[in-house]
């Protein structure tokens, strides 16, 4: 794939320098040089991510995010070990999965933690640069480029948003199928995480996964954005009636930067809570410009080794890779 000197030269030379934004004159200057180069987003940069040579569509803005606020996918980790205490090595999917920045960050944690990762996403260009930035790890990873929902339908094509990520929000329309479907090449083999990052559509993913955490109890961690859940026209209630229905009932949550926030230990109390959802979602709404506000939720399920106090220790202890 072939990547912009320049703009290589500049996205590294801005993440190299991000200490200079403590300095208000400076700030200044790298804001401009980042608001320059980013806004050619369609350019591909060379970088570094998790101690290996990436592709990067430039104006991505995963790296400047990781080091402001150091626990950024903190519970993700915490899932992980959670499950390999529990199992042994971990057999992962990730929904969402964009440019691989995730994997990545799994597999600097501890490769040897890791059996298999599942890795789904359905925008074509983000799955071009996955595939480049997985290659070392081709025996430890599946590639399915496809969209995901509730059911076999036609849904709202992608439109990219901040330069990192893609939500369902086009005026045209493409084909997506339910995770039970997508799996069924992997039928038999167990499924300890599942982690949904699809900006708004995590409701009707979770929808079109009935069979696999019935039959897996996997932890599933998924973002709960009110702002990109009515960009997409789904219901913020959603995902809190699915789990009540299927033997989900306790919930961890955090903020989008990884630090813990609440415990909910009741999902049908959740989904019945209208007022209580729409005040939070109303908080992400009024943050959300700013700092993209949202949640991030583990629901673990009824039965098994998991307890709501045990994830949110490990969320707030487990050592993060360096990026």
């Amino acid at each position: 794939m072939k990547t912009d000197p320049l703009h290589s030269l500049i996205f590294n030379g801005l993440y190299n320098s991000l200490a200079l934004r403590k300095l208000p004159i400076a700030k200044q200057l790298w804001l401009g040089l980042w608001r320059y180069s980013s806004a050619k987003n369609h350019l591909l940069v060379s970088t570094h991510l998790f101690g290996q040579d990436v592709i990067i569509n430039n104006g991505n803005n995963f790296k400047n995010t990781a080091y402001t606020y150091p626990r950024l996918n903190a519970p993700i980790l915490a899932c992980i070990d959670a499950a390999f205490a529990a199992h042994g090595p971990v057999r992962y999917i990730d929904i969402g999965v964009a440019i691989g920045d995730t994997p990545l960050m799994v597999f600097a944690h501890g490769e040897a933690k890791i059996e298999k990762i599942i890795c789904i996403d359905g925008d074509a260009a983000f799955f071009d640069i996955l595939s480049h930035n997985l290659r070392h790890y081709a025996g430890k990873v599946a590639l399915v480029c496809q969209l995901l929902s509730a059911q076999e339908e036609e849904i709202a094509e992608l439109v990219w948003d901040r330069n990192a990520t893609a939500n369902a929000s086009g005026e045209g329309k493409v084909q997506a199928r339910p995770l039970d479907s997508v799996l069924l090449p992997f039928a038999g083999q167990p499924v300890h995480v599942i982690k949904i990052d699809v900006d708004g559509f995590d409701g009707q993913v979770m929808a079109g996964a009935q069979h696999t955490l019935a039959t897996h109890s996997p932890l599933v961690i998924f973002e709960w954005n009110s702002t990109l859940f009515a960009r997409t026209g789904n219901d913020i209630i959603q995902p809190f009636q699915f789990l009540a229905a299927n033997g989900y009932t306790r919930l961890v949550w955090f903020d989008n930067f990884g630090h813990f926030s609440h415990f909910s230990l009741s999902t049908q109390d959740v989904a019945n809570n209208a007022q209580s959802l729409h005040a939070l979602a109303q908080f992400c709404d009024e943050n959300y410009a700013r700092t993209g506000y949202h949640f991030d939720i583990i629901a673990l399920p009824d039965s098994g080794p998991y307890t709501p106090n045990h994830l949110a220790k490990l969320a707030a202890e487990v050592p993060m890779p360096k990026v």
